[in-house]
């Protein structure tokens, strides 16, 4: 009867042990807890409801999806971002040698020395000054008399 006794506390014991750390996981499904609306609408899952409550399991599985979605968002924002970058650095480029060509011609079109540069004063100032000179009327002779 000794025996007997201690096998049937040592599984009084086991299945104590059993029954405790086995109904720690359920107790996440009896645990009621508050989650915000906005943090479960933000995992894009759904929760089991006992409004306003819910369990300690969809908190815990509300956490994961949130934290995935938060790093999923992340990332899509750092490649909008490098995308932008790249994007940026090659319109700005392609501006600054479109400035610079710009630059050349005016420098070419406008230099004193060059051919074009010299020809928009003269003929401005030949223009002026055939309008403001005299010349001989024809049949009149400009000897005087």
């Amino acid at each position: 009867m000794k025996r007997f006794g201690k096998m049937l506390v040592m599984l009084f014991c086991v299945l104590g042990l059993v029954i405790f750390f086995g109904c720690s996981a359920f107790q996440d499904i009896v645990i009621p807890t508050h989650i915000d609306e906005n943090a479960i609408s933000y995992s894009g899952q759904e929760a089991t409801s006992y409004v306003p409550w819910t369990t300690l399991f969809d908190a815990k599985r509300i956490e994961s999806y949130v934290n995935f979605n938060h790093l999923n968002t992340q990332a899509v924002y750092q490649n909008l971002l490098e995308q932008d970058n790249r994007d940026y650095s090659f319109y700005i480029d392609s501006v600054a040698t479109s400035i610079a060509n710009a630059n050349d011609f005016k420098h070419k079109v406008f230099d004193p020395s060059g051919p074009i540069g010299a020809m928009i004063p003269l003929l401005f100032g030949g223009t002026i000054g055939a309008m403001f000179i005299n010349t001989p009327k024809k049949g009149k002779s400009n000897e005087p008399k």
